[in-house]
């Protein structure tokens, strides 16, 4: 009886147990959504009071496949934050200020700390003061500087040469790696580390070859991106023109045969008004955008008819073939 009572309370335990780990776990499943509201979810995760500006507006993406901790949600969270330029200033113990993008938290007054323990352990735009003992501030700087390249808007170094440090503002675990490389590269002169005046020479050249090639390739990587996205921006204008130009002129030749119904006179502006031939040059032009080119060289026959031919069954027959060829040609057009 004694053991069957214990299995009883063991599984209601087991069982309580798993529904509050299910209880406790997050989804996070924001695709393009607003900005505001996966803050309102970082809110009720934290109960944190937050600060917002003009500037926290726009849209971000944040989606795990599988449920997670608050803990880890919010950790996720605040990373994709600063990912898409938003920033995290701690006010006060519950209050944090969200600098949108476009603006530096540098403005509103960022936390100086010298004290590695005394980083907050969540994500936040700090300012850290590094003070070295073995290696000039100046010196550590540039490659801390090379290190960051390119750096992010709020990305900020001060050097005083005086007291040999260096200020430098970035998110926490940005200075918790800086704070790594500062105490591998802050250290006495390699000749009293049992290393030659060459080797010293060697590995310094290296460390320093190392940082300059991979900020090149950031920049150079950050460089073509924008190329490319220029060339796409302009080449969308260029056949949205083209397409706006052929349009106007399928238009014009439709107006053109709705309103005149001479034979005569259609002659006439067939052969010395050159509107279809305004036609076929505008055709011409856009066809390079053109997808299904097969498709759009039988609809663009129509700038080939001939109008004798055509008005040889009368001027009703005439209107309704062209016509109805020419606003076959306006749909496929459009949506080209």
């Amino acid at each position: 009886m004694k053991t069957r009572l214990v299995n009883l309370l063991l599984a209601i335990t087991a069982a309580a147990v798993a529904a509050a780990d299910q209880s406790a776990s997050v989804k996070l499943d924001f695709h393009n959504a607003d900005v505001n509201q996966v803050l309102s979810l970082y809110e009720s995760l934290t109960h944190l009071k937050l600060i917002r500006d003009n500037f926290v507006d726009g849209k971000m993406t944040v989606a795990v496949a599988e449920p997670v901790t608050p803990e880890k949600a919010v950790e996720i969270i605040e990373r994709t934050l600063f990912a898409n330029n938003y920033q995290l200033t701690q006010i006060d113990s519950d209050t944090v200020e969200v600098i949108g993008t476009g603006r530096t938290a540098r403005s509103i007054g960022v936390p100086v700390i010298r004290d590695p323990k005394a980083l907050p352990t969540r994500e936040r735009l700090v300012s850290f003061v590094f003070v070295f003992k073995h290696r000039h501030a100046q010196e550590m700087r540039k490659s801390f500087a090379q290190y960051l390249s390119p750096p992010q808007p709020w990305t900020s170094f001060f050097a005083e040469p005086k007291s040999n440090t260096l200020l430098v503002t970035e998110r926490t675990s940005v200075i918790r790696t800086l704070i790594d490389i500062a105490a591998k590269m802050d250290v006495p002169d390699w000749k009293k580390q049992n290393i030659s005046s060459p080797q010293a020479t060697v590995i310094a050249a290296a460390i320093a070859s190392l940082f300059v090639v991979v900020g090149w390739i950031a920049t150079h990587a950050l460089t073509l991106k924008r190329e490319r996205e220029a060339r796409a921006h302009a080449d969308r204008r260029e056949k949205e023109a083209r397409r706006a130009e052929l349009l106007a002129t399928l238009h014009f030749w439709l107006q053109t045969l709705v309103v005149e119904t001479d034979p005569n006179k259609l002659k006439q502006l067939y052969y010395f008004g050159g509107a279809m031939k305004e036609l076929s040059a505008a055709a011409a032009r856009f066809r390079g955008w053109v997808t299904d080119r097969a498709r759009f060289d039988q609809l663009n026959n129509v700038s080939n008819m001939n109008p004798e031919a055509l008005d040889a069954g009368g001027v009703d027959a005439r209107r309704d073939t062209v016509c109805h060829a020419l606003l076959t040609f306006i749909e496929f057009v459009r949506d080209a």
